[in-house]
């Protein structure tokens, strides 16, 4: 990863605007969906420039996706399996030795971008940390952008297919110690990715190269936050 990219990723200042961007998109009362939202010039340029460097970081592996839909959908999957962070040895960690509060801290950080748990008590003071408060703000940027938009179906079908292996680590350290919990790998399989994402990459397979861009983008962001996480628990590297 980049230095540059890095210090983008870690900027508080930054991405505390972008999550107040974020914070008035979501604000929005259903009275007022007939009319436009104000534009926040400024803070959308900061976000433009934020997904433009997420962007730059994955380009070159983006581009070794291939054409044909079954090869991309088979090459998607893979990183779901062997992408960023998907083997962190974080998980292990909370499986076997993390205490509950530090679960629930894990879950409360989580939780500000996409945490895959449901029926689990958080605790609402935690402060979240730059890293988990980019991830939200990056997944907030292409979901709201028309023109990322295949770049947000890239790393919505990221998450979906690699959140259950990386949770159920979390369900088992929970389970440890003694707290029941709903995660995504007991809920039946979902295929949209491979119905909805190849049916896009066999229509026009140029659209592959934002699905996959989108998909890294996530996944790095969310390794990143892997890596705060450790540092912060002590946990093994």
């Amino acid at each position: 990863m980049s230095q540059l990219a890095c210090d983008f990723f870690d900027d508080a200042s930054l991405h505390e605007e972008l999550r107040r961007l974020k914070d008035a998109r979501l604000d929005r009362r259903v009275d007022d969906e007939r009319r436009s939202p104000p534009v926040d010039v400024e803070r959308q340029l900061l976000e433009e420039r934020f997904l433009q460097r997420a962007r730059a970081e994955v380009a070159s592996l983006a581009g070794r996706a291939p054409s044909d839909a079954a090869r991309f959908i088979a090459w998607f999957e893979r990183l779901a399996q062997d992408g960023p962070g998907q083997h962190d040895p974080l998980f292990p960690w909370l499986e076997h030795d993390a205490t509950l509060e530090q679960l629930r801290w894990f879950l409360g950080q989580e939780a500000v971008g996409d945490s895959g748990f449901d029926g689990v008590e958080l605790d609402p003071s935690i402060d979240p940390v730059p890293e988990a408060i980019a991830l939200a703000n990056l997944l907030a940027g292409l979901t709201f952008n028309r023109r990322y938009a295949f770049h947000a179906v890239g790393a919505l079908g990221i998450s979906e297919l690699a959140a259950p292996a990386r949770f159920a680590f979390v369900d088992r350290g929970l389970a440890r110690l003694g707290v029941a919990v709903c995660v995504r790998g007991r809920r039946p399989a979902n295929t949209w990715h491979e119905e909805v994402i190849t049916q896009l990459v066999a229509e026009k397979p140029d659209w592959r190269f934002a699905i996959a861009e989108g998909a890294l983008m996530r996944l790095i962001a969310g390794a990143r936050c892997f890596e705060k996480y450790r540092f912060l628990f002590g946990a093994p590297r």
